[in-house]
């Protein structure tokens, strides 16, 4: 009797533990756009519901976050895929993915069946990886390198790698930019040399599974050469609400001599006295040091060297209250054989933001000396058709008249 009670207890856990909830193991997810979790039950053949079940989604588990039914974080940007009562599929759809949306996301279910009351099975988890879109960027002396970078979700298992006509290259240069924590994603970078022409291909996997990927093709490789460096003034409008880059370049008289160098920005608000710290970069990522700007900037100048060039930071989204006077200084340490000098060069631009974009008088200028040429052009070749036309009309009345003398002179004779 013990033993038939034990088989039907263990026919009774196998006939249960075939109820499933499915879930895949990751899901990519690209910043500012929509995502679908998948979510399935799976029943036993022979069972079947005898009540809806109950669903339940929660973000990062331990943190008992509802994503559904949606808790004040995810309000309005959650919805049931398929809401039919009769369905087995409770997948979700999270509108408008944030880099805090980057996680581990739990199915459940709530069931009742004819074999049993009603009992909870969960999925196995899936891991969303948010990422921003690849950017491909060809450098270094003669645009001898190629380099991949990529912002992705911190915590998510995202490596990068980079292709030449289907083999992978070892990088020269990678780097994994955690921002010391001030920002909620991380920056993965591969820098490789171009090994000829061909097809260059930058993947993004997450857990070894392939995401995204971004060709590059090189119809030849220029021979290496000293690189250039020039200096362009920044730009000293922008427009509210879009990217600035505020540009700071400072070359070294002699592009042959090593340094070593570090940026600092400082910046005075219209109205203000006084310059307060801005950002400060010496290697990556860099460090805001005025909350004003907190998650608002960007390191935008040289890379993968200490030998800074170029200064220039990206402001990300700019508003009203960044007009004002900004100061760039480089600290640099030019190293010589026997001996070290130090210079400090800096730059001052004054910023103004504006609501949208102004035209420069001498582009207005130079834009309506254009039509101005255009429409005495054509003037010009109408005078000219109705003067030579005349000239040829006039010709022709000539030569009509010298032929009707000489036919009255022949029969005068």
């Amino acid at each position: 009797m013990k033993l038939s009670f034990v088989f039907i207890e263990l026919c009774f856990t196998e006939l249960v533990s075939m109820v499933t909830v499915q879930q895949p193991p990751i899901v990519p997810a690209i910043r500012g756009q929509d995502v679908v979790l998948p979510c399935f039950l799976r029943l036993y053949p022979e069972d079947q519901l005898t009540e809806p079940p109950v669903l339940y989604w929660k973000f990062n588990p331990q943190s008992q976050i509802r994503v559904w039914v949606p808790s004040e974080t995810y309000q309005g940007r959650v919805s049931r895929l398929n809401g039919s009562s009769d369905s087995q599929d409770y997948s979700i759809r999270l509108r408008d993915v944030r880099w805090s949306d980057g996680g581990l996301y739990l199915c459940m279910l709530t069931v009742t069946t004819k074999t049993r009351d009603s009992f909870r099975r969960s999925g196995n988890r899936t891991a969303l990886g948010v990422h921003d879109r690849l950017v491909l960027v060809r450098g270094g002396p003669g645009d001898s390198w190629l380099g991949c970078e990529v912002n992705v979700s911190r915590d998510a298992d995202f490596t990068l790698s980079v292709l030449h006509r289907g083999a992978l290259l070892q990088p020269v240069a990678g780097d994994r930019d955690a921002a010391g924590g001030a920002q909620p994603f991380v920056t993965l970078s591969q820098t490789v040399s171009l090994q000829g022409p061909g097809r260059y291909e930058c993947r993004l996997l997450l857990q070894g599974q392939l995401v995204t990927a971004s060709s590059f093709h090189v119809n030849r490789t220029a021979a290496a050469c000293g690189g250039a460096c020039v200096e362009v003034e920044s730009d000293t409008e922008a427009v509210a609400g879009e990217p600035f880059k505020l540009g700071c370049i400072s070359c070294k008289t002699r592009g042959e001599v090593k340094a070593e160098a570090s940026v600092s920005w400082a910046f005075m608000a219209k109205g203000d006295t006084q310059f307060s710290e801005l950002f400060f970069y010496e290697t990556s990522p860099g460090l805001i040091l005025d909350e004003r700007f907190e998650d608002r900037l960007n390191w935008s100048g040289s890379k993968n060297t200490r030998d800074l060039q170029d200064g220039s930071i990206y402001i990300l989204n700019v508003t009203f209250n960044d007009t004002g006077t900004y100061r760039c200084f480089f600290n640099r340490v030019l190293i010589h054989t026997n001996h070290k000098v130090s210079s400090n060069p800096n730059r001052t631009i004054v910023l103004t933001v504006v609501p949208r974009l102004t035209r420069e008088m001498a582009s207005i200028l130079s834009e309506v000396m254009m039509y101005v040429s255009i429409v005495g052009l054509q003037l010009w070749l109408v005078v000219e058709m109705i003067y030579c036309y005349r000239k040829i009309s006039a010709a022709g009345e000539e030569a009509l008249r010298e032929n009707a003398s000489r036919r009255d002179s022949i029969w005068l004779l």
